[in-house]
C-alpha cells in the first residue's frame, strides 16, 4: 500500500508538498479502498467465489461498489492515461503519415540520385561510348539536371 500511495504522490506532485488538502485526502480514501479490496479478493481466494450457484455475498454485494468507489477517486485526482499512452486524433494521425510518406520519398530520391542513370541502346550516348569501346561514361548533364554519376548503356 505504501508504493501505491508514494506512486499516486509522484504522478501528481513531485512531493507530497505539492499537493494540495483535497488531493491527500482522496490519496488517503484511495489508500483505504484498496485496502478493502484487497481483503475482498482474499477472502473470495480463499473460501472461493461461487457459492451455490452465485458469487460470494462480498463479492455480490461489496465488490463492485468499493471497485467503482475507487475509480471515481482516481478519476477526481486526475489520473488518466500517461502521456506516451495518448490518444491522437485523426489530424494528428494524418500529420504523422504525411511525416512518414515525406521522409520516405527523400530516402528514395537520395537513393535514385545515386544510381547510375540508364540509356537507350540507341541514344547518342551510348552510339558514342560503344564506339570508343566504353560501357560506361559520365553526362555532365543528362535528362534536365547535372549528373555526375556513370551512364550504363544497354
Amino acid at each position: 500500500m505504501t508504493a501505491c500511495r508514494e506512486g499516486l504522490i509522484s504522478d501528481l506532485g513531485p512531493g507530497e508538498e505539492d499537493l494540495n488538502t483535497a488531493q491527500k485526502i482522496l490519496i488517503d480514501r484511495v489508500i483505504g479502498k484498496l485496502g478493502v479490496l484487497r481483503c475482498l479478493e482474499e477472502y473470495a481466494r480463499e473460501k472461493g467465489v461461487i457459492k451455490e450457484g452465485k458469487l460470494s455475498f462480498p463479492l455480490e454485494h461489496n465488490f463492485l461498489g468499493w471497485s467503482n468507489s475507487l475509480r471515481l477517486d482516481l478519476q477526481a485526482l486526475g489520473i488518466d492515461a500517461r502521456a506516451g499512452e495518448k490518444i491522437l486524433s485523426p489530424l494528428e494521425i494524418a500529420a504523422e503519415i504525411d511525416a512518414e510518406n515525406a521522409e520516405k520519398s527523400t530516402r528514395e530520391a537520395k537513393a535514385n540520385a545515386e544510381r547510375p542513370v540508364a540509356a537507350s541502346a540507341d541514344s547518342p550516348e551510348c552510339s558514342r561510348a560503344r564506339g570508343r569501346g566504353q560501357m560506361r561514361m559520365k553526362a555532365a548533364f543528362l535528362g534536365g539536371r547535372a549528373k555526375n554519376d556513370a551512364l550504363e548503356c544497354p
